[in-house]
């Protein structure tokens, strides 16, 4: 999928925020491909900005194409960071400032926690709200004839704010919304739906008070996010059910069921709404609540991916294929094994198996295909680049 060519992009400040995550460093990195120049925040300067710059680099250096696009003179221009802390009141000021776009991806992701509302909501709400609010305190500034002032804020969401437990044979779109979670129900799930209600609450506010020009906003869900990371030691929760699998963590072939995307395709969908029509300044007022699920074509099974493991991965060479579990227990008996497993684990994962198993998820990714012309990575090749991954750090045995 390519985007617009944008012209004079070297001209316009694009603010990334957890400018480290997995899904922001790719952002960053076709930003800059692009001839953007990006605010980034991080988490401690100088330490931030220098990873992130080595990790960019050593990425762009062994790319796909084998072709170098990135250099440290290029980077040093065009790639400014600043401390963020999502916690903290009006931090993002100046890595907002000057920016015509701003990507707000940061946001933890933790399937199990000691405390839901201190680990999970508040830095997932507060953080989202110190970003939404420091745009309008900015945007404020500015007139509606300076053609560099704040436009658009592109929202890094999820599925799980779509959806907790699906219903059967359901096809989940954007106007799907999850009511089910909560603290004491996969507060993860809770707070991804707390930060995204609370970004369109504000903002709708604004273009109230401020009229149609004011801010738009833009907010992608992802499903499970996997493939290559920028940083190369770096694993997602959605990596760890991949490498579970391949450990032979599970018995048995359980009714589990995954919807894959992988990060470079996710990095392009913010790039891609950030672009979009980008001169029309009301395309995304947050009247419209435009939301885009970011998700694989498929919803792939455990069985399917085991039996992609073994035609992958064979072995010989691949000894560790015969961790891979083959019996099945697909059926009833096997989801309340699988239920009673759970028991055993923490309570994240034992809330996630219960909403999970026997219970596939499937998503329509008409809207964001139509809008962006997007296409997505089979989940072929998906869990191809992030066994790779995996198994190159030695985390598949």
């Amino acid at each position: 999928m390519s985007t617009q060519s944008i012209p004079n992009s070297n001209n316009i400040k694009v603010c990334v925020t957890g400018a480290t995550g997995f899904i922001a460093s790719h952002i960053v990195y076709q930003l800059l491909l692009k001839g953007y120049t990006v605010h980034g925040t991080v988490r401690s300067l100088p330490k931030g900005q220098e990873e992130l710059m080595s990790a960019l680099l050593k990425f762009d250096q062994f790319s796909e194409d084998g072709q170098k696009k990135l250099s440290e003179e290029m980077m040093k221009e065009r790639l400014i960071c600043f401390e963020g802390d999502l916690l903290k009141e009006g931090c993002f000021e100046k890595a907002i400032e000057g920016c015509r776009f701003v990507q707000h991806t940061a946001s933890p992701y933790k399937i199990d926690v000691k405390d839901p509302q201190t680990d999970l909501v508040d830095p997932a709400l507060k953080g989202t709200l110190n970003v939404v609010n420091e745009c309008i305190k900015l945007r404020k500034t500015q007139s509606n004839e300076d053609s560099n002032r704040l436009q658009r804020i592109i929202l890094t969401s999820s599925i799980a704010a779509i959806v907790d437990t699906a219903l059967p044979d359901k096809v989940y779109t954007e106007e799907d919304w999850n009511e089910l979670s909560g603290l004491d129900k996969n507060p993860y799930f809770y707070s991804k739906v707390v930060a995204e209600k609370a970004a369109w609450k504000v903002l709708r506010q604004a273009e109230l008070e401020h009229g149609n020009e004011f801010l738009e906003l833009a907010v992608i869900n992802p499903s499970a996010v996997v493939g290559r990371p920028i940083f190369e030691k770096q694993v997602n929760q959605s990596h760890e059910s991949i490498q579970k699998i391949a450990n032979g963590e599970f018995p048995a072939i359980f009714n589990l069921a995954f919807v894959f995307v992988d990060v470079k395709d996710v990095a392009t969908a913010h790039v891609a709404a950030m672009e979009h029509e980008i001169d029309n300044r009301s395309r995304f007022l947050p009247s419209k609540g435009e939301r885009f699920i970011a998700a694989g074509d498929e919803t792939t099974n455990m069985k399917q991916m085991c039996d992609l493991f073994r035609e992958l991965f064979p072995n010989p060479p691949n000894t560790w294929i015969k961790n891979v579990p083959s019996f099945s227990m697909e059926g009833g008996f096997g989801n309340a094994v699988a239920k009673f497993a759970g028991l055993f684990q923490p309570k994240g994962v034992r809330q996630l198996v219960n909403s999970s198993v026997g219970k596939p998820t499937y998503f329509s990714n008409k809207k964001i295909r139509e809008t962006f012309g997007m296409t997505f990575m089979d989940a072929k090749t998906q869990i191809k680049i992030s066994t790779e991954h995996l198994l190159k750090l030695g985390l598949i045995k």
